[in-house]
């Protein structure tokens, strides 16, 4: 679990529960909740007084919550195998990357190369 905020948020703090949602419709898509949405993510409710100092959204935050166990990238022949409760073929079992390169990954993106050598480190200490 996990707060995060809107980027491309332009409105009033009571718009801003409509933006979310029109998100999550795919009626429109700002890029930091496509982010965490992107890699599995589900968006929860909106968290008022979260960051104060963020104007543009009016120190709101979005509740976001990963499903860390389940949290592995997959093709999408992979996710319509679980979908469909089969056993996944060799051919698609090789398309799965476990979730320390997928991490690892992420945080290059982001500019900051994982230690996997010391694994305790949380993301603050990047």
């Amino acid at each position: 679990i996990g707060v995060t905020r809107c980027h491309d948020f332009q409105g009033t703090p009571e718009e801003l529960q409509a933006y979310v949602d029109a998100h999550v419709m795919g009626k429109t898509q700002d890029r930091t909740l496509h982010f965490h949405t992107s890699y599995g993510a589900k968006v929860g409710k909106l968290v008022p007084k979260f960051r104060p100092e963020d104007k543009a959204n009016h120190g709101i935050g979005v509740l976001i919550q990963y499903h860390v166990k389940d949290f592995v990238s997959k093709s999408w022949t992979s996710k319509r195998a679980k979908k469909e409760k089969r056993l996944v073929s060799a051919q698609e079992a090789s398309c799965i990357v476990p979730t320390i390169e997928v991490i690892s990954s992420i945080m290059a993106e982001l500019g900051h190369k994982v230690d996997q050598s010391d694994l305790s480190k949380g993301f603050i200490n990047y």
